[in-house]
């Protein structure tokens, strides 16, 4: 019940103003909670961590679950949708995704996690690069996506040209992966 929350939220409060951390507010999105819950954000980052982590195991249930929760945390704690972490939670969201053959919702996390990445870092950067790259392997990989993956993977090509010149090491990686 929201007394219980209420009744511990002092509680909680006064124990973390005796360490080095401290709250910080979270928003309330919705008009029915008397007041917003107060997060860590270390709390937070323990959270992406374990989504990393299972990422990493193969676990991809368990990815999705944090992951997602994790974006939603950040988005709480930081009352932006571009924290760095979350671009890189619908990141993980898309890999694992796109392990369990779900291409649709790969596609779609991972078109996020470009869009994100513009935003927040520019279009001419090392990490739109990265996000093109797995947008094209993630579009490749489904059937009768061919097409709009190789126009992905070729502006990753275009980025990382534009950023290293011709004898960028990156390049011949990426007609590699043009011509197979």
């Amino acid at each position: 019940a929201q007394s219980d929350i209420l009744d511990v939220l002092p509680l909680a409060k006064n124990a973390a103003s005796l360490g080095p951390e401290t709250f910080v507010p979270a928003s309330s999105t919705n008009n029915t909670g008397a007041s917003s819950l107060h997060l860590l954000l270390p709390d937070t980052n323990q959270v992406f961590d374990l989504a990393r982590s299972k990422l990493h195991a193969k676990e991809y249930d368990h990815a999705i679950i944090c992951a997602n929760e994790a974006a939603n945390l950040f988005q709480r704690v930081t009352d932006t949708p571009l924290h760095p972490k979350i671009i890189s939670c619908m990141k993980i969201l898309a890999v694992a995704h796109a392990q369990r053959h779900e291409v649709d919702v790969a596609a779609e996390y991972a078109a996020k996690y470009l869009t994100f990445t513009v935003q927040y870092h520019g279009f001419d950067s090392s990490e739109a690069v990265d996000a093109h790259t797995t947008l094209s392997d993630i579009l490749q990989s489904g059937q009768g996506r061919y097409e709009r993956g190789s126009k992905h993977c070729r502006a990753a090509q275009f980025i990382n040209e534009f950023l290293g010149g011709r004898n960028n090491s990156g390049i011949g990686l990426g007609y590699f992966q043009l011509g197979t």
